[in-house]
């Protein structure tokens, strides 16, 4: 099965920022100050869960597949995690065209 969602819809920008006082928040608000970008800043650790459920639904997908029977599509649960990461991001009232992320 294909994914049901268009995983380019979004314009997505990560800040990444290796520990404490690198001036990733000042950044993040500056970045977050135009009108077309729309940044989280800290996520409590959204993309560490995300990364950690893609990766036990990935394993339990190759186990499936392996004994035949009805393995989760990849692309579906990128369209799921997607979709929750947006939920944390998206303001109310997005401008058009607008970048998102954290």
């Amino acid at each position: 099965p294909s994914t049901t969602c268009d995983l380019c819809a979004h314009r997505w920008l990560f800040v990444v920022s290796t520990g404490g006082r690198t001036g990733s928040t000042t950044l993040v608000d500056m970045l977050s100050s135009h009108p077309k970008i729309h940044l989280a800043g800290e996520n409590t650790n959204a993309i560490e869960a995300g990364m950690m459920f893609w990766l036990s639904i990935a394993n339990k997908s190759n186990r499936m597949h392996e004994k035949n029977t009805h393995a989760i599509h990849p692309g579906q649960i990128l369209c799921d995690l997607q979709q929750w990461f947006a939920d944390i991001v998206i303001p109310r009232q997005m401008t058009p065209n607008a970048v998102i992320g954290f």
